[in-house]
């Protein structure tokens, strides 16, 4: 059964080129009650509070009271370290902002970038960091990794350098993004022309507690892993940020088309946990969990986008957190000058 992910039009065309992802942001109803016990304190906590040893990076690269700072304020060590000191400055400040709404700078060298991908991971890791540094984090993650998927000749120097432990996800993140943009290339601009923007409403996603309940919920009777609807969720609407039809039809957060709702749906095709769970029941009809690229083809044929749903989903069997960075992607349209932020309330219905 062909499911309406193969025939996406538009909104998949530029959802799918995500893949890339000064008032004080206070975490809204929906992400409350997510923080926990820290692991990789160093970063400012929402509200301006301070996590113990901020700024300062220890002999592994890591936070710590080992490397610091100097007399001068500035920071000490090899060139890799202070970066990554930078890049945790980069991230406090922009979680006092609104990280989903403030597209992060990129680093223009390897070095730079390298120290941003590292320090996103280890921020994602913290539990104690909080849903502003989250955003911030993931929000840098994503565009870190656009960079990167653009920048070929940055990825061995940039493996390099980054911490052993840390290598594989970058990998997985770098691998999906060059799937899907082999998928939808960038399409030419003259100088300084933009396309019409989308008839998209860009809308909060749910709380990510229940966005994971969802998943567990329908991948135990396919008898798959969670990851797998989380990775569909990302690619498809950036966890249902993207309310809009497709030129073909498809329609809500897991965009199925209407005949393909009759057939596995239940309750409204607009609905995330409905859509999830619809999800769960397509790849089991179509092989999982015996033949994953099987089911993933029967949701969009095209093994580029298989692969794609494959790579996002090892991150995330590997280290669960992955989703937390995954969640903060935000949306964004190709242009003659880059990429644009389409941020929560944009409506070009």
């Amino acid at each position: 059964m062909q499911h309406a992910g193969a025939l996406h039009g538009a909104m998949t065309v530029t959802a799918l080129l995500l893949a890339l992802g000064s008032c004080v942001f206070a975490p809204s109803a929906r992400e409350a009650g997510l923080a926990g016990s820290s692991r990789d304190g160093g970063l400012a906590a929402p509200g301006g509070a301070r996590v113990a040893g901020a700024g300062k990076l220890g002999p592994d690269g890591g936070p710590g009271p080992a490397g610091g700072l100097g007399p001068d304020g500035g920071p000490v060590g090899d060139a890799y370290q202070q970066a990554r000191w930078r890049a945790r400055q980069q991230v406090e400040e922009l979680a006092q902002q609104q990280p989903q709404r403030t597209q992060p700078a990129v680093a223009d060298d390897p070095t730079g970038l390298a120290a941003q991908l590292e320090t996103a991971q280890r921020v994602l890791r913290d539990d104690a960091a909080g849903p502003a540094v989250w955003a911030a984090a993931g929000h840098l993650q994503q565009v870190a990794i656009r960079r990167l998927v653009d920048r070929p000749e940055w990825q061995q120097p940039v493996r390099a350098a980054i911490a052993d432990e840390l290598v594989g996800f970058i990998d997985h993140d770098l691998a999906a993004g060059r799937a899907l943009a082999r998928m939808h290339p960038t399409p030419d601009f003259a100088p300084g022309e933009w396309p019409p923007p989308p008839p998209w409403h860009i809308v909060e996603p749910a709380p990510l507690g229940e966005l994971r309940d969802a998943y567990e919920a329908s991948a135990a009777p396919a008898g798959i892993h969670w990851s797998y609807l989380a990775a569909i969720n990302l690619i498809e609407t950036k966890m249902g940020r993207i309310h809009g039809v497709s030129s073909a039809g498809a329609r809500g957060p897991m965009q199925f088309l209407p005949s393909t709702w009759e057939l596995v749906g239940a309750g409204s095709i607009h609905d995330d946990r409905d859509a999830i769970m619809a999800a769960g029941r397509l790849l089991a009809q179509n092989g999982a969990p015996g033949d994953m690229d099987a089911a993933l083809m029967a949701y969009n044929p095209d093994t580029r986008y298989v692969t794609a749903v494959q790579q996002y989903a090892a991150a995330m069997r590997a280290e669960p957190d992955t989703l937390r960075g995954y969640y903060y992607w935000q949306v964004y349209i190709p242009g003659p000058d880059g990429a644009r932020l389409l941020p929560i309330g944009f409506d070009g219905r």
